[in-house]
């Protein structure tokens, strides 16, 4: 089942397109990465899809409902913008009851303490948020995101200002959401952490979507050559010299330096054959190492263009 359907979506602001004719689509439990240059059109995007911008054209689906009747909807869905603000004399405790009234959600207090402890505030909800640091700030805003368990969550950088711990615990958090059929709209600057743990991708790029796939059909259209680092031993030299013209005839910028050979080809079907050649001249390969592009490989080049 889609949980989110977009079509043509469109924002002009005094003539000038934002957003230009993007279309895509989220099955339910997917994590979805949606990344781009600052500028590029993310923030108006979850805006125009949460119900903050109206669209200037196009066609949004939202968990089956059509986006004229987004309002209907609101209470099964969840968001963490990029920047939220709270009231410093408040303690967390005091601000997931007030968020959960704000929703129309009647909560029990047990499941919005869970809720803090899952996002790392167990200890701390009974604080004042004007204590609390950037990343603490940001746990509050993932905690009342998910409160009333929505089917849907928008994050907008979820994991920005966390110390390396805090950023695993949400990570795992977006994982487990995901596992248990919540479908996670996500975006981050952080491209490692998108490889990590995003099922499929989309890079906006000037208000146009460049890529879209999983990371495996991004590295596929992004590179078909693949950097290949063998660790070998050869008690025979002729054998060894047989063995380095065949891998001359199939691979390119070979560079040998004992006991290491590095090598680029064109296709993984050319891997085999060196692996088989060497037995054939009984050179006995000690490990393989094959370098395919990074997602920051990938978006850095779409991104230069």
């Amino acid at each position: 089942m889609e949980a989110l359907a977009v079509h043509q979506l469109t924002k002009t602001y005094k003539s000038k397109e934002v957003v230009k004719q993007i279309s895509f689509s989220l099955q339910t439990g997917e994590i979805f990465g949606f990344l781009g240059r600052n500028g590029a059109g993310k923030s108006t995007t979850i805006n125009m899809l949460t119900g903050i911008l109206p669209p200037t054209s196009g066609k949004i689906e939202i968990l089956g409902t059509p986006y004229h009747q987004i309002n209907s909807i609101k209470r099964r869905i969840g968001v963490l913008p990029d920047n939220s603000n709270y009231y410093n004399d408040m303690t967390a405790m005091q601000h997931m009851v007030f968020f959960s009234q704000v929703k129309g959600i009647p909560v029990h207090k047990n499941s919005l303490s869970e809720l803090l402890e899952a996002v790392g505030l167990g200890e701390d909800m009974d604080r004042k948020a004007g204590q609390f640091s950037l990343g603490m700030k940001k746990k509050l805003g993932i905690a009342q995101a998910l409160i009333g368990s929505p089917e849907l969550v928008f994050l907008d950088e979820p994991t920005s200002t966390l110390d390396i711990e805090s950023a695993l615990q949400i990570r795992e958090l977006i994982g487990s959401l995901a596992a248990k059929g919540t479908t996670v709209f996500m975006t981050s600057h952080n491209l490692d952490e998108v490889e990590r743990i995003c099922d499929r991708i989309a890079i906006l790029h000037q208000g146009r979507i460049e890529k879209l796939g999983t990371i495996a059909e991004l590295r596929e259209a992004h590179n078909n050559r693949f950097k290949v680092k063998v660790k070998y031993k050869s008690s025979d030299k002729n054998r060894e010299s047989v063995w380095m013209e065949h891998i001359q005839q199939v691979a390119d910028e070979v560079k040998r330096e004992e006991p290491f050979l590095e090598l680029v080809v064109e296709s993984e079907d050319d891997i085999p054959r060196i692996v088989d050649a060497a037995v054939e001249q009984q050179v006995k390969i000690y490990g393989l190492e094959i370098e395919q592009p990074s997602l920051e490989n990938i978006f850095l080049e779409q991104a230069q263009r």
